[in-house]
């Protein structure tokens, strides 16, 4: 199943996002080249040739790269530039034990205070999914998957744990698409998906917890077996 997409010239100019500033909509476009994997990991990013590409003067591309940074999707190369980050075995562990932690405790929260409307788009998003399975497009399997885990934990009631997991997810979502490019797994993470929400919908938190934090678990050790990563 194909799920990189070949390289293309993208503009930041005329996007029909006029409004937005220039540096947001930079880092928006180099942000989904690297989750689409047409920027891939460890790859060297220079800024001209990101300008040329983006179509945008060095200052905005270079201010997009520092925010990148920050969500861990880009790492300095010390003096001699940017380089799209590649997350080793460590760097897996180190955050899927943080979401062994949080996550299943979100839930836990969340689940007295699902409403019919967010449990309606919960069921939607897996619909969606599906259809992206069947179809072969993985990046947007890996933005549903991203969406499905923020939907589930939101109504925790804790902002900042919320706000800390949402902020790790286009880690995520990278992981997602390199594992699954080497191992098709998305179809079992989808009939988990939907016996946690299954749970969720019956009311048990306990029960979808537990189902949550397997999921997790599974898929870290799945990451390091498939990848062939390093620590």
């Amino acid at each position: 199943m194909e799920g990189t997409v070949g390289r293309t010239t993208r503009r930041a100019a005329g996007t029909g996002a006029e409004n937005v500033p220039l540096a947001r909509r930079t880092y928006e476009l180099i942000r989904e080249d690297i989750l689409s994997q047409r920027l891939l990991p460890r790859e060297t990013l220079i800024e001209v040739e990101l300008s040329e590409r983006y179509g945008v003067s060095k200052t905005p591309v270079r201010e997009a790269l520092l925010a990148l940074a920050q969500t861990g999707l880009v790492e300095s190369l010390a003096f001699r530039g940017w380089r799209v980050k590649h997350f080793t075995a460590d760097d897996a562990r180190e955050i899927y034990e943080i979401r062994e932690v949080l996550e299943p405790y979100a839930l836990r929260a969340a689940v007295p205070h699902m409403t019919d409307e967010r449990l309606a788009r919960l069921r939607q998003i897996l619909s969606d999914a599906r259809r992206a399975i069947e179809d072969g497009d993985l990046p947007t399997l890996s933005r549903l998957n991203r969406l499905y885990h923020i939907e589930l934990v939101e109504p925790c009631g804790n902002s900042r744990i919320v706000g800390f997991l949402h902020r790790l997810q286009d880690q995520l979502r990278v992981m997602a698409v390199r594992t699954w490019s080497r191992a098709a797994s998305y179809r079992r993470e989808a009939d988990q998906h939907e016996a946690i929400l299954a749970a969720v919908e019956a009311g048990d938190g306990e029960r979808a917890a537990r189902l949550l934090r397997s999921h997790i678990v599974e898929f870290r050790r799945r990451y390091v077996e498939v990848s062939g990563v390093e620590r």
